[in-house]
């Protein structure tokens, strides 16, 4: 009888353990499945503002590139020029060193 009752406690505590085991395995199922959402949900976000910022970079692109057109002439223009001239010396306006990659491209 003691040998019975012994082991019916021993299963109780199994079944005991397998439930809390049970409620652990659901509580890390339920946060694995939060933050798979909330990194789907960052991801969407970091695409979205990607795309806004190509537009903003786009423009930033063309107004360097105008800025710098706008050098390039008053630099030429300082050939001929003495206010074009003064503007350079007065500003130390330089025109940079070709890079490596646009050398290359003229070859």
């Amino acid at each position: 009888m003691l040998f019975a009752l012994a082991v019916a406690v021993f299963f109780a505590s199994q079944i005991g353990a397998a439930t809390r085991s049970i409620d652990t395995m659901n509580w890390q199922k339920e946060n694995y499945e939060k933050q798979i959402k909330q990194l789907e949900d960052g991801e969407k976000q970091l695409t979205e503002l990607v795309e806004k910022r190509k537009e903003l970079v786009g423009q930033s692109q063309k107004v360097q590139e105008q800025y710098t057109a706008l050098l390039k002439d008053v630099l030429e223009l300082s050939k001929t020029d003495a206010d074009a001239a003064e503007v350079i010396k007065k500003w130390n306006i330089q025109q940079a060193a070709p890079s490596d990659s646009a050398k290359k491209e003229e070859k």
